[in-house]
Protein backbone atom coordinates (compact mmCIF):
# COMPACT_ATOMS: atom_id res chain seq x y z
CA UNK A 1 0.00 0.00 0.00
CA UNK A 2 3.00 2.26 0.64
CA UNK A 3 4.34 2.24 -3.36
CA UNK A 4 0.93 3.84 -3.97
CA UNK A 5 0.46 6.69 -1.52
CA UNK A 6 3.87 7.64 -3.05
CA UNK A 7 2.68 7.34 -6.92
CA UNK A 8 -0.22 9.13 -6.12
CA UNK A 9 1.51 12.22 -3.92
CA UNK A 10 3.05 15.38 -5.54
CA UNK A 11 6.72 16.14 -3.56
CA UNK A 12 4.98 19.77 -3.42
CA UNK A 13 1.60 18.72 -2.17
CA UNK A 14 2.87 16.16 0.48
CA UNK A 15 4.10 16.32 4.19
CA UNK A 16 7.02 14.37 4.85
CA UNK A 17 7.37 11.14 4.85
CA UNK A 18 5.57 8.72 7.80
CA UNK A 19 5.11 5.86 8.19
CA UNK A 20 1.27 5.26 8.51
CA UNK A 21 -0.58 2.21 10.45
CA UNK A 22 -2.89 0.11 9.09
CA UNK A 23 -6.18 1.99 8.21
CA UNK A 24 -4.76 5.72 9.16
CA UNK A 25 -4.64 8.22 6.08
CA UNK A 26 -1.93 10.10 5.17
CA UNK A 27 -1.54 14.15 6.00
CA UNK A 28 -1.20 15.97 2.45
CA UNK A 29 -1.06 20.10 2.36
CA UNK A 30 -3.62 20.76 -0.04
CA UNK A 31 -2.78 24.23 -1.44
CA UNK A 32 -6.56 26.46 -1.21
CA UNK A 33 -8.30 25.99 -4.20
CA UNK A 34 -9.85 29.17 -4.03
CA UNK A 35 -6.58 30.85 -4.62
CA UNK A 36 -5.54 28.16 -7.92
CA UNK A 37 -8.83 29.25 -9.69
CA UNK A 38 -8.45 33.46 -9.66
CA UNK A 39 -6.62 35.15 -12.41
CA UNK A 40 -7.16 38.68 -13.87
CA UNK A 41 -8.25 39.61 -17.19
CA UNK A 42 -6.47 42.41 -19.17
CA UNK A 43 -9.61 44.53 -19.97
CA UNK A 44 -7.82 47.54 -21.87
CA UNK A 45 -4.21 48.37 -22.93
CA UNK A 46 -1.81 45.63 -24.88
CA UNK A 47 -2.67 42.15 -24.91
CA UNK A 48 -6.64 43.25 -24.24
CA UNK A 49 -8.53 40.30 -23.51
CA UNK A 50 -5.65 37.79 -22.26
CA UNK A 51 -6.15 35.94 -18.96
CA UNK A 52 -3.28 35.79 -16.54
CA UNK A 53 -3.99 32.94 -14.02
CA UNK A 54 -2.88 34.35 -10.38
CA UNK A 55 -1.76 31.39 -8.22
CA UNK A 56 1.70 32.05 -6.33
CA UNK A 57 1.21 33.75 -2.66
CA UNK A 58 2.73 36.69 -3.94
CA UNK A 59 3.20 38.14 -6.81
CA UNK A 60 4.84 41.22 -8.53
CA UNK A 61 3.26 43.67 -11.07
CA UNK A 62 5.09 45.56 -13.71
CA UNK A 63 6.40 46.55 -16.70
CA UNK A 64 7.58 44.52 -19.18
CA UNK A 65 11.27 45.34 -20.56
CA UNK A 66 11.03 43.05 -23.87
CA UNK A 67 7.06 42.11 -25.47
CA UNK A 68 6.72 38.43 -23.51
CA UNK A 69 9.20 39.10 -20.59
CA UNK A 70 8.09 36.57 -17.36
CA UNK A 71 9.69 35.35 -14.42
CA UNK A 72 8.85 33.29 -11.35
CA UNK A 73 6.44 35.41 -9.20
CA UNK A 74 5.89 37.92 -11.66
CA UNK A 75 3.51 39.71 -14.10
CA UNK A 76 4.88 41.97 -16.56
CA UNK A 77 2.97 43.97 -18.78
CA UNK A 78 4.21 45.74 -22.35
CA UNK A 79 2.71 48.80 -21.43
CA UNK A 80 5.00 51.95 -20.60
CA UNK A 81 2.52 53.84 -18.07
CA UNK A 82 3.33 50.93 -15.88
CA UNK A 83 5.84 51.08 -13.51
CA UNK A 84 8.95 48.15 -13.29
CA UNK A 85 7.51 47.34 -9.92
CA UNK A 86 4.15 49.06 -9.65
CA UNK A 87 1.97 46.43 -7.19
CA UNK A 88 2.34 43.55 -5.68
CA UNK A 89 -0.40 40.79 -4.45
CA UNK A 90 -0.02 38.92 -1.39
CA UNK A 91 -2.65 36.08 -0.71
CA UNK A 92 -3.92 35.92 2.27
CA UNK A 93 -5.34 32.67 3.54
CA UNK A 94 -7.42 33.89 6.42
CA UNK A 95 -9.56 35.63 4.48
CA UNK A 96 -9.40 33.64 1.31
CA UNK A 97 -7.97 36.87 -0.72
CA UNK A 98 -5.33 39.27 -2.30
CA UNK A 99 -4.60 41.89 -0.59
CA UNK A 100 -3.18 44.76 -3.59
CA UNK A 101 0.08 46.84 -2.34
CA UNK A 102 1.41 49.93 -4.06
CA UNK A 103 4.65 49.93 -4.90
CA UNK A 104 5.43 52.39 -7.14
CA UNK A 105 6.89 55.99 -5.63
CA UNK A 106 5.88 57.83 -8.94
CA UNK A 107 3.25 55.65 -10.52
CA UNK A 108 -0.44 55.44 -8.94
CA UNK A 109 -2.63 52.37 -8.48
CA UNK A 110 -6.71 52.05 -8.67
CA UNK A 111 -8.74 49.87 -7.47
CA UNK A 112 -12.07 50.17 -8.55
CA UNK A 113 -11.47 53.93 -9.43
CA UNK A 114 -9.94 53.88 -5.79
CA UNK A 115 -6.30 55.19 -4.88
CA UNK A 116 -4.44 52.46 -3.32
CA UNK A 117 -2.37 53.99 -0.29
CA UNK A 118 1.29 53.11 0.09
CA UNK A 119 0.86 51.98 3.66
CA UNK A 120 -2.41 50.25 3.60
CA UNK A 121 -3.52 47.58 1.21
CA UNK A 122 -6.31 47.13 -0.77
CA UNK A 123 -8.62 43.81 -0.32
CA UNK A 124 -9.49 42.69 -3.48
CA UNK A 125 -12.42 41.19 -4.55
CA UNK A 126 -13.68 39.28 -7.35
CA UNK A 127 -14.72 41.91 -10.15
CA UNK A 128 -12.51 44.45 -8.77
CA UNK A 129 -10.48 46.70 -11.25
CA UNK A 130 -7.08 47.51 -11.15
CA UNK A 131 -5.57 50.23 -12.61
CA UNK A 132 -1.80 50.81 -13.25
CA UNK A 133 -1.33 54.00 -15.80
CA UNK A 134 -3.29 53.26 -18.62
CA UNK A 135 -3.67 48.82 -18.36
CA UNK A 136 -6.59 47.88 -16.44
CA UNK A 137 -7.52 44.52 -15.49
CA UNK A 138 -10.24 42.69 -13.88
CA UNK A 139 -9.83 40.13 -11.19
CA UNK A 140 -12.10 36.82 -12.24
CA UNK A 141 -12.89 33.61 -10.61
CA UNK A 142 -11.67 30.52 -12.88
Amino acid sequence: MQFLLNDLAKPEAQAPAKKLRLGQRPAFKIKEQRRMGLRLRIIQGHDAGKILPVSESSILLGRATTHGEHGKGFLFFYEATVSRQHAELAWDAKKKAYWLYQRSQTNKTLVDNQPVDAKNPTLLKVGSKIQMGLLILTLEDG
